[in-house]
């Protein structure tokens, strides 16, 4: 993925795709930060909002998780959530 944003910074799924790696390494600060950098990105995208979302829940923060939840709904996206 590294070398996917030394072609194109701007490729979300490279962004997304790295904060898979980190959720599955267990490190929600680091996923949520690569999910935040592939949301700046798709900001209509329902999926990246549940993906940030979910970090937030695993750091505690259940208010924040809340809104990116109602984010992804306002998205209208009904394959992303």
């Amino acid at each position: 993925y590294r070398q996917a944003l030394d072609v194109d910074s701007s490729d979300h799924r490279a962004w997304y795709g790295l904060g898979q790696a980190y959720e599955l390494m267990d490190l929600p600060l680091y996923t949520l930060y690569y999910y935040k950098r592939a949301l700046a990105l798709r900001p209509k995208d329902a999926r990246m909002w549940c993906a940030v979302g979910l970090c937030y829940e695993a750091l505690g923060r259940p208010v924040d998780a809340i809104r990116c939840y109602q984010r992804a709904k306002d998205c209208h996206d009904i394959e992303g959530i």
